[in-house]
């Protein structure tokens, strides 16, 4: 039981180059708002009690209920800690990879930085992501 206290290593956890300048874009898009370090989720309670929920453009009509109140207003924040061992992606497993969450559903999305990024930055900060399992992570 133990050892389910901490996320295997991640095989892209080395640092380089890449995974700094990845460490860089995710601090540069506000990525930290929802995804702070060092646990990487914002998951909690806000001051009313209610819990912290984020819309992201991925919930529908097959997405559920909350507890029989309604549809669900958004969904807790996962940890990115162990992201490269747990595709596919979103609530719904409806991103196959990484690239998918970052191309985002629309216009209202925090995921969708991909069409603003070259192919280098979405390799970069992809590869930060994958790097990311519970271990020091690189400074921006």
């Amino acid at each position: 039981v133990t050892s389910l206290s901490q996320a295997r290593r991640s095989p892209w956890a080395q640092a380089g180059e890449a995974v700094a300048a990845g460490a860089a874009l995710f601090d540069a898009l506000a990525c930290a708002d929802c995804h702070p370090p060092p646990t990487y989720t914002d998951s909690g309670f806000e001051p009313d009690g209610r819990p912290r929920l984020h819309a992201i453009d991925t919930l529908g009509p097959g997405s559920g209920q909350r507890l029989g109140e309604g549809p669900l207003p958004g969904i807790d924040t996962p940890t990115l800690i162990g992201l490269w061992d747990s595709a596919p992606y979103l609530h719904d497993g409806s991103a196959p990879d990484l690239a998918a969450v970052l191309a985002g559903r629309g216009p209202d999305d925090p995921h969708g930085v991909a069409g603003g990024l070259s192919a280098g930055e979405l390799a970069a900060l992809v590869g930060f992501l994958r790097s990311l399992d519970g271990r020091e992570a690189p400074a921006p």
